[in-house]
């Protein structure tokens, strides 16, 4: 049986703008709101709540088994279904196998023989 282990990585920033410490040193803290993508047709499907805030991302994802290598077998599967659920039950992050052919971007899991 081949192990299969999954990484996320989650990056927080603590940098604040020239205009925040300016005003958190004039005592007028104001959180200004900060755009890491211009283009929300950029991201992950996802569903908002009423005030706009992600509420849960969809990521498409396929499990390559068999082919001109070995593949990951129904044990592999079940790991990264186990992974998927325990990253599910602490992000708002879920895992959904991808079903249409014309979701362009997905997560591919598979063996590299290197």
């Amino acid at each position: 049986m081949m192990r299969v282990t999954v990484f996320i990585g989650f990056v927080l920033v603590l940098h604040t703008t020239y205009s925040e410490q300016n005003n958190l040193l004039d005592g007028k803290f104001r959180q200004q709101k900060r755009v890491a993508l211009l283009y929300r047709r950029l991201l992950w499907p996802a569903t908002y709540d009423r005030n706009g805030e992600v509420t849960k991302v969809y990521i498409p994802y396929t499990v390559k088994t068999g082919g001109w290598f070995s593949g990951l077998d129904n044990n592999d599967k079940q790991t990264i279904r186990e992974a998927a659920d325990v990253i599910a039950k602490h992000t708002c992050i879920r895992f959904v196998r991808r079903v249409y052919t014309n979701q362009a971007d997905y997560i591919e899991f598979y063996e590299d023989s290197k």
